[in-house]
Formats: C-alpha cells, sequence, structure tokens
C-alpha cells in the first residue's frame, strides 16, 4: 500500500494496523503541502506512491497488501463476534449455566440467545439443597439489554427441582428476579429512565415496553427497596393525601419521616381506612414512639383532610392527640 516503510513507535500496541493508517494520513497531508506551497517534489512523492497502489491490486482487485487485509479480516471476524462465550461473559453466567447458541434475525431486528445448562444437580429454590432435576418448564423468554438497534431476547427451559420436602419447584436463574420475564440488567434501565422521566409513560415509550410492563417493573423495585429498608425510630410523623390522575379524582395517603425527610409509606385513598394501613406496618418499637407520646420522641401531625385520619389515630393510639393541637401543627 506504500512504497516506503513508516516505522511503528516503540511501545505502540497497534501492531500491523498503525503503518497503514499512518500513510493515508501522510499522503493526504503531503501533497496537500506539495500544492498550497508549490513544492512539485512533495506532490510528485504522494503521487508516486497513489500510483503504486492503484498499480499493485491483490487479488479481486482488493487495493491493500495481505497483511492488511488479514488485519481487517481478524478485526472484524462474525464468528469471533457471534462467539456464545463471549455472550456467557457478558451476561455473567457461571457453572452450569451457559449459552448453547445465537440467532440473529436482521429483518426484524433481534437477537436471540439460547441458554442451556449442564446436567447436574440444582439446589431447591426453598431451602437451597441440591436436588435432581425431575423436568423442564416450556421456553420461557425474557427481554434483555438492546444491542445495537436489536432488542435482545433469552431464551431458556427452566428446570423443575425434586425436592423430598418443598416439592416440584422452578429454581431460579441467575439473569433475572423469580416470576420477572426481564433480566436484572434491563429492569436496572428501566428504573433509571422511569427517575430520568419522571412519568411510567416516558420510560416505557424510551425503553420499547408497554405502560403495564413498565409499571410491574417499578413495582417490584419498590418491593426490593422495601425488603433491605433499615427499620428506624420515627420521632416525628406526618401525615398528608395526594391528589393524581386525569382531574385529581383519586387520593393516596403519604406518612412521612420528617426527621430524614422521606416518604415512609404510601397507601390508596384517604380515609381512616388508608392511614390505618400504614398505621399497622409499623414495627412495635416505632408504634411505641410514634403514636402520640409526648414524654418520649414523638409527635404525630396529620395534614390536609384531619378528621379521617385522626379517626384511625385514635383506633390506633393509646393516646390520641387533640383535634385542634393537630390541626394548628400541620398548619
Amino acid at each position: 500500500m506504500f512504497q516506503d516503510v513508516i516505522a511503528t513507535p516503540p511501545g505502540h500496541y497497534g501492531g500491523a494496523w498503525w503503518p497503514y493508517e499512518q500513510t493515508g494520513y501522510y499522503l493526504d497531508g503531503i501533497i496537500r503541502a506539495g500544492y498550497l506551497g508549490g513544492r512539485q517534489e512533495l506532490i510528485a512523492r504522494g503521487q508516486a506512491n497513489i500510483n503504486w497502489v492503484l498499480a499493485n491490486p491483490q487479488v479481486n482487485n482488493i487495493l491493500a497488501l495481505p497483511v492488511f487485509r488479514w488485519v481487517c479480516k481478524e478485526s472484524c471476524n462474525t464468528k469471533n463476534m457471534s462467539d456464545p462465550k463471549i455472550y456467557t461473559q457478558l451476561l455473567r453466567l457461571s457453572d452450569p449455566w451457559y449459552i448453547a447458541r445465537l440467532e440473529v434475525d436482521v429483518p426484524g431486528e433481534a437477537v436471540h440467545v439460547f441458554i442451556d445448562h449442564r446436567h447436574v444437580q440444582m439446589p431447591c429454590p426453598t431451602c437451597g439443597r441440591l436436588c435432581n432435576v425431575r423436568d423442564h418448564t416450556e421456553e420461557r423468554l425474557f427481554r434483555h439489554l438492546d444491542l445495537w438497534q436489536c432488542k435482545t431476547w433469552l431464551h431458556a427451559r427452566l428446570p423443575r427441582t425434586d425436592c423430598q420436602d418443598h416439592g416440584d419447584l422452578r429454581v431460579t436463574v441467575p439473569w433475572a428476579e423469580p416470576g420477572s420475564r426481564f433480566s436484572q440488567h434491563f429492569e436496572g434501565q428501566v428504573i433509571l429512565a422511569l427517575q430520568a422521566c419522571k412519568t411510567v409513560t416516558g420510560a416505557s415509550e424510551l425503553m420499547r415496553i408497554s405502560w403495564e410492563e413498565a409499571s410491574g417493573i417499578m413495582t417490584r423495585a419498590v418491593a426490593r427497596g422495601l425488603l433491605r429498608r433499615d427499620e428506624v425510630n420515627m420521632p416525628h410523623l406526618a401525615v398528608d393525601e395526594k391528589s393524581y390522575g386525569r382531574g385529581g379524582k383519586k387520593f393516596v395517603t403519604i406518612l412521612i419521616d420528617l426527621q430524614r425527610g422521606i416518604v415512609h409509606g404510601t397507601s390508596p385513598g384517604w380515609s381512616k381506612d388508608s392511614l390505618t394501613r400504614l398505621l399497622k406496618r409499623l414495627n412495635i418499637t416505632q408504634k411505641k414512639c410514634g403514636y402520640g407520646n409526648c414524654h418520649g420522641h414523638a409527635r404525630s401531625l396529620p395534614r390536609g383532610r384531619p378528621r379521617p385520619f385522626l379517626r384511625a389515630w385514635t383506633c390506633n393510639s393509646s393516646r390520641p392527640l387533640p383535634y385542634r393541637q393537630a390541626y394548628e401543627r400541620s398548619s
């Protein structure tokens, strides 16, 4: 591709590709410099190398040296790009799970990844004991992160263990939460989209899923967060209601931890029952600290529509706050 030799710099990791990349820059620059400076020797040097390339084509009239074609072949080898081992590492699958094969649907813009497992004993999802595999479920689809413009689908037939204590149960898989048809990586991206868009509709359109699917992912994320939440004493509580939906005709009751400035829980409606459901979720320590114990740490601050909230407080607290005191505190 070039008559002369452009040496590779010491310690450079470009390998055989480097001289060919620099040749293009060199020839472009030397010819431009020759015309701008009126230097015929620079123009002749560049033209001589271009003529040499045109006069020495390779097989099938490819204008490149064999070593250059080898570099391109290795870097763009579709066999290597579709190697299941690469995708096994990207999905972080470990023994006994592995990717059996890949199928690319170019017209349908979809990549299908088929996951299988070695024939070994599997842990019971309840007790963790290694058990024999009794049978498998029908093939299930899991939506994974998009590969370029293509949707990625994980295919797997899930084994069912034969546990002596718990019977036939479907094993948990390392790439998805139990009962979910989305991979954990995909659900993580949906959660980020929900935080960025602030609406379920915006996130669902961005991630190319339905509103119901995005809402389900959000609900599961909230449930996981509640399980990981550390229960702390809440000396100052506030209760409020918020309207939502078209026309603001739907309400939700909110229990707020004022000391930490966070929402502790929500319940549909703004009635006595809605607040009662929230108060029953508190543990014993929180109830002892949070039910109007004026001699301890707690104060309850009903806000908004105090009457139904005070009725709920009266039924669930041994020390109800007077209506006037509660109303003034909410002001």
